[in-house]
């Protein structure tokens, strides 16, 4: 009897382990979102019975019914959302942009990688991306951000090697009597240098330059 106790209370722990995991749901992997002020969306859930929301400010959440959870962008922000269905709590993150420029912004910021080296701001009504060291995948995923959003501007370079090269242009004023030194011979009657050819008629193939 003294040796099956400790085989008993194993199994009255296992039992209450198992009816704690039964009542307690489990986490999900957060699913992520992103609204305008005024925008909304309807989240599929699966026998929604309790929501939780963050930011009141930012979003509203409305249950149409337990399958179904309406989101509506109220002001821009950041909230997360927990949702309580049959077995398991869900995690939503929801932000909520003021514009659709914002939205670009955001999308341009998140093609980018962890150690980027580019740069992205907001230029006016532009969002512009510059920058060198530009990687395959970047290139790759601007690209397509840019055929879909005409106000993505990319001017970044793949390496620095391939940035453009500026060049500044000076004019300099210099006296007609330095210039003689170079061998130039100025028309006095001219503004600016002259040159002509002379030829020995006798001889066809004899010419001078000057």
């Amino acid at each position: 009897m003294k040796h099956s106790m400790p085989k008993f209370v194993f199994f009255i722990a296992s039992i209450m382990a198992v009816m704690i995991a039964h009542a307690t749901p489990s986490s999900e992997p957060k699913q992520r979102y992103q609204l305008l002020v005024g925008d909304s969306v309807l989240v599929p859930t699966n026998g929604m019975y309790r929501v939780s929301v963050g930011n009141a400010r930012a979003i509203q959440a409305v249950p149409v019914d337990p399958s179904e959870l309406l989101l509506i962008g109220e002001a821009s922000g950041f909230s997360r959302v927990h949702i309580w269905e049959k077995g398991r709590v869900r995690s939503i993150e929801v932000m909520v942009l003021a514009n659709h420029l914002e939205r670009v912004l955001e999308e341009a910021k998140a093609a980018l990688a962890a150690d980027t080296r580019l740069r992205v701001e907001q230029q006016g009504n532009r969002i512009v991306i510059d920058g060198d060291s530009m990687t395959t995948s970047e290139r790759q995923r601007l690209n397509e951000l840019a055929k879909r959003y005409s106000e993505v501007t990319l001017l970044a370079h793949g390496s620095a090697a391939e940035s453009s090269a500026q060049v500044d242009l000076y004019f300099v004023e210099v006296k007609r009597e330095k210039v003689d030194q170079l061998g130039i011979r100025w028309n006095p009657f001219a503004n600016g240098p002259s040159a002509g050819v002379s030829f020995d008629r006798s001889n066809p193939l004899s010419w001078t330059l000057g």
